[in-house]
C-alpha cells in the first residue's frame, strides 16, 4: 500500500529543508498524481513545513558565513531548487559588491593560509565559487599586496 502524499513530503522535509518545487518533483517522481501533489504542497505550505522565502534566506546566510560563495552561485543554486525569481532577488538584494568582496577575501584567504597561490589560480577559485570578474579582480590585487591576510 502507497504511503499518503502528506507523510511522505513529511519523512523528506525531516531530512532537510526543501523548496516547494523540489518536494512537487519528489512527489511526482514517487508516482503521485499532479492533483494531489499540488493539494500536499498547499497544505505542507499552509502548515509552515514549506517556506521558499525562508528557505533561500537560510541557504543565503549559510554560503556567505559558513561556506562563502558569491552572488553568481547562490542564484543559480536557488534557481535549481526551483526557488521563484523575485524571492531570489529580493534574498540577493543584500549581497551588495562590499559584501561580495568581504565574502571573497574570507575565502582567498583561507586558501591562501592553506598553501601557496599563484594570482591565476586563486582567480580560478574564486570564479568556481561564483565570485564577479571585478570583486575577483580586487580581492586577487588585495591579496597579492597583502591586504587580504590583514584584514584591511
Amino acid at each position: 500500500m502507497k504511503e499518503e502524499p502528506f507523510a511522505f513530503a513529511l519523512k523528506r522535509l525531516a531530512r532537510r529543508g526543501y523548496s516547494s518545487e523540489e518536494i512537487k518533483q519528489a512527489l511526482l517522481r514517487a508516482g503521485y498524481g499532479l492533483p494531489e501533489t499540488d493539494e500536499t504542497v498547499q497544505r505542507l505550505q499552509r502548515a509552515g513545513y514549506l517556506d521558499d522565502e525562508n528557505l533561500a534566506r537560510e541557504i543565503y546566510s549559510y554560503h556567505t558565513t559558513r561556506k562563502p560563495r558569491g552572488p553568481l552561485y547562490l542564484k543559480q543554486l536557488l534557481e535549481i531548487k526551483g526557488i521563484p525569481r523575485d524571492i531570489i532577488d529580493d534574498v540577493l538584494a543584500d549581497y551588495d559588491s562590499d559584501k561580495e568582496i568581504e565574502t571573497a577575501c574570507r575565502l582567498a584567504n583561507k586558501y591562501l593560509l592553506q598553501k601557496k597561490y599563484s594570482p591565476g589560480t586563486l582567480a580560478g577559485n574564486l570564479a568556481r565559487k561564483g565570485f564577479s570578474d571585478e570583486t575577483i579582480r580586487k580581492v586577487v590585487e588585495l591579496c597579492f599586496r597583502g591586504h587580504c591576510l590583514n584584514g584591511d
